[in-house]
C-alpha cells in the first residue's frame, strides 16, 4: 500500500466500512463494560467487524475462515495476522484488558482489509514487546502530521501499517457521533472529565486516544 494512499483515504475507508455495515448495527450506546462512563457510542463488539472481513472476502472470490486465536502464557502485547489461502489467523496476548484486544483486534482485520493483496501466507510484523507495540502507534500518529499542511491538506502518502492503525482509531472513535466524543473533550479541557472517563465511554485505549487528541482529530 505504501505510495498509493494518504489520510484521505482513511477517512473514507472508515466512512466505507461504516455505510456498508450500518451505523446501528456497528455502534451502541450501551457500556457494558464500564457502568458509570459518560455515555457516548461506542463499537458494538469486534464479531461485527469480523463477519463484515469475511464478507468482503468472500465478494472477492477468496473466502476465508477468520480465527481470533488468544496466545496463552505471553508477558507482551502481541498482534499480528497470517493470512493464509483459506484463512486469516489474527494472534493476540490473551492477557490484554478489554479496550487493548478490542483495539488490536480491529487494527489486524484492518491490515487484512486493506492488504488482501498482498502474498499469501506472509506473516505480518510482530511486536516482541509492550513499548514496542505501543510504539508502532505512536509513530503511526506522530508520522502522520507531516502529511498535512497548516490547511488541512492531505499531501503525501501512508505506509500499509500506519494506515492500518488511523483507519482502527477512526472506527473505534464513531465517525457518524463524533460530535459527542468532541463535546466530551471540552470537558477535559475544563476539568469536568478526564481523557479516562472518554476512553472508558469508548472503550479504547486511553493512550490511542489520547494521541488522537494531541494530534488534532478531537
Amino acid at each position: 500500500m505504501a505510495g498509493l494512499y494518504d489520510y484521505t483515504a482513511v477517512t473514507l475507508f472508515a466512512d466505507e466500512i461504516v455505510n456498508n455495515i450500518g451505523k446501528e448495527n456497528f455502534y451502541t450506546n450501551k457500556n457494558s463494560k464500564h457502568l458509570n462512563a459518560p455515555s457516548n457510542y461506542l463499537l458494538n463488539d469486534t464479531e461485527t467487524f469480523i463477519l463484515f472481513i469475511k464478507r468482503y472476502f468472500d465478494i472477492l472470490g477468496t473466502p476465508k475462515t477468520i480465527h481470533i486465536i488468544p496466545r496463552k502464557n505471553v508477558e507482551v502485547i502481541l498482534g499480528m495476522y497470517v493470512n493464509m489461502p483459506n484463512d486469516i489467523y489474527v494472534c493476540i496476548n490473551d492477557k490484554m484488558n478489554d479496550c487493548w484486544r478490542r483495539f488490536t483486534i480491529i487494527k489486524e482485520l484492518c491490515s487484512a482489509y486493506v492488504g488482501h493483496y498482498q502474498d499469501e501466507a506472509k506473516e505480518h510484523k510482530m511486536f516482541k514487546t509492550n513499548s514496542e507495540y505501543v510504539g508502532s502507534v505512536e509513530d503511526a500518529f506522530e508520522g502522520k502530521v507531516k502529511y498535512v499542511n497548516k490547511e488541512g491538506l492531505d499531501e503525501g502518502d501512508i505506509d500499509s501499517e500506519t494506515f492500518s492503525i488511523l483507519l482502527a482509531t477512526e472506527l473505534m472513535i464513531p465517525r457518524p457521533y463524533r460530535n459527542i466524543t468532541e463535546n466530551m473533550i471540552k470537558k477535559v479541557a475544563d476539568n469536568v472529565l478526564t481523557l479516562n472517563d472518554v476512553a472508558k465511554s469508548l472503550l479504547i485505549p486511553e493512550s490511542v486516544l489520547r494521541l488522537h487528541v494531541k494530534n488534532g482529530y478531537l
